[in-house]
């Protein structure tokens, strides 16, 4: 079902075929501009930070998510109490479509941007990691819809939440390292960014498939290893899992107790 939706609206992928090139072509024209040929920052050359910047393209295209704007669109509208019928949540419904959605726009939107990618590169673009950075992929996948469902949740306590939800979507974005890298970020901030759950979702895989194979990852000035960082990635995606039935609970109650 999600596949024919999605099919009818192929609009929006249409866009971001054009959207997701730009951002890569202006992220590589940045650091072709800003670092010598060899020139080196932060222990990684030219290459690996445009590298950086195009992961962070086909990674986006895989986590992307709206599960924050339909869960309020459907408590505003009062569909959501249709929802209540179903023999199961909502919360795994919304999931289910999120696979059905993501699984097209693999096709559609990351297999093509990758390979004009790979293309403007030169070679393949490939992780260094690949068993750990695909595992991670899969758990940030899983962590942005964790988020965005929680964010979508408080459509049960607010009317209109379209300005706080771009805004926490920007801060997502800036604080997953979607257009700049943490490493980048004031040392004495970096802890504090990776209390969010931000960075787990799209900086620790990106940073898994850049990190040599016998290599390590800075994660707030500590060194860990690939696995090690999946490890930890496992841990936020367990606390945000627990968090989140237990504000959908409250929710539900909510939702109930207001006629719903």
């Amino acid at each position: 079902m999600t596949w024919k939706e999605w099919a009818a609206y192929r609009t929006h992928m249409a866009v971001s075929l054009l959207t997701g090139p730009l951002r890569f072509l202006i992220m590589a024209w940045l650091w072709t501009a800003t670092l010598a040929e060899k020139g080196r920052v932060l222990d990684h050359g030219r290459e690996e930070w445009v590298a950086y910047s195009g992961l962070a393209v086909l990674i986006g295209y895989v986590l992307f998510d709206f599960a924050d704007w339909n869960l309020h669109m459907l408590v505003r509208t009062g569909r959501f109490a249709n929802y209540l019928l179903l023999p199961f949540p909502h919360l795994f419904l919304a999931f289910a479509q999120k696979l059905g959605h993501r699984s097209l726009a693999l096709l559609i939107e990351a297999v093509p941007v990758w390979a004009l990618i790979s293309w403007w590169l030169g070679h393949p673009l490939l992780p260094n990691n690949p068993l750990p950075f695909m595992l991670s992929v899969i758990q940030g996948f899983v962590l942005t819809y964790l988020i965005n469902y929680a964010v979508g949740l408080l459509g049960f306590w607010m009317t209109r939440t379209e300005g706080l939800r771009r805004c926490l979507v920007l801060l997502r974005e800036t604080l997953g390292g979607a257009y700049l890298p943490l490493a980048f970020f004031p040392l004495a901030w970096q802890p504090v960014l990776f209390l969010l759950p931000y960075a787990w979702a799209l900086y620790i895989p990106i940073s898994i498939g850049l990190a040599p194979a016998t290599g390590s990852i800075a994660i707030a000035g500590q060194e860990f290893t690939p696995w090690q960082a999946l490890a930890g990635q496992s841990l936020v995606m367990a606390v945000w899992g627990v968090g989140l039935f237990g504000l959908q609970s409250l929710a539900m109650r909510r939702f109930l107790a207001a006629g719903g």
